[in-house]
């Protein structure tokens, strides 16, 4: 799968989301890839969410979403 979930500050919700949201998330991924490409899009190959304590709202680094 092009998609990572890091949780190592939030190992509680490794039950929820490996399960639950990893999936959802692999189904987005085709889908997503297609609308960037008709649109003349760059969809990186692979992406990774990193869940972790912040101030603030999630933002992207790069192929990085960080919540």
């Amino acid at each position: 799968m092009p998609l990572r979930l890091i949780l190592r500050q939030h190992k509680e919700l490794a039950d929820w989301a490996e399960p639950k949201l990893a999936p959802v998330l692999a189904m987005l991924y085709p889908q997503n890839r297609g609308f960037a490409a008709r649109h003349r899009l760059h969809w990186p190959p692979a992406y990774c969410i990193v869940v972790q304590e912040m101030d603030g709202g999630a933002y992207t680094a790069g192929t990085n979403v960080r919540q």
